[in-house]
This record gives structure tokens, sequence and C-alpha cells, in this order.
């Protein structure tokens, strides 16, 4: 196990990263766990419909994932 510096939007939350090996040291596996917390949107927009913080990170993290979330596309320069 390993600890690591995190960035500015996960300051004060626990990030461990792990080195996992299969068949032999040829086969390995980082696996990064990360502590969440509530949302900085959640004061604005109420709570979560997740019953927690993780549940809400998982679902994100999977409809970005599956190419369904698009980030909007700088207009054209005049």
């Amino acid at each position: 196990m390993a600890r690591k510096v995190v960035g500015v939007g996960s300051v004060g939350t626990r990030c461990r990263i792990f080195l996992l090996v299969g068949r032999d040291h040829k086969d390995p596996l980082f696996l990064q766990v990360k502590e969440a917390q509530a949302s900085v949107l959640e004061r604005f927009v109420g709570k979560s419909r997740y019953r927690n913080h993780g549940q809400r990170v998982v679902a994100g993290q999977h409809l970005y994932a599956s190419g369904q979330w698009h980030f909007p596309q700088p207009g054209p320069r005049d």
C-alpha cells in the first residue's frame, strides 16, 4: 500500500493505492481507492438521491465511461 498526494478538490480525503500481483511480477494491477465526500454542488441542488456518496461517484463514473455524457464543445471562433 502507498499514500499519494491528492489534487485540490480532494484535500483532506483518504486515498490509497494498492499493488496487486497476479501469477507473477509481470501481471500487476494498481488499484486506487478514494474516499467519497459530499458534492460541492449539494448545497445548491439539494441532497443526492443515492444512499451514500460512494454510490453517487460510481454512478457518475459509469455514466461518463458509457459515452452518454458529453462535455460542452467550444463554439466556432470568430
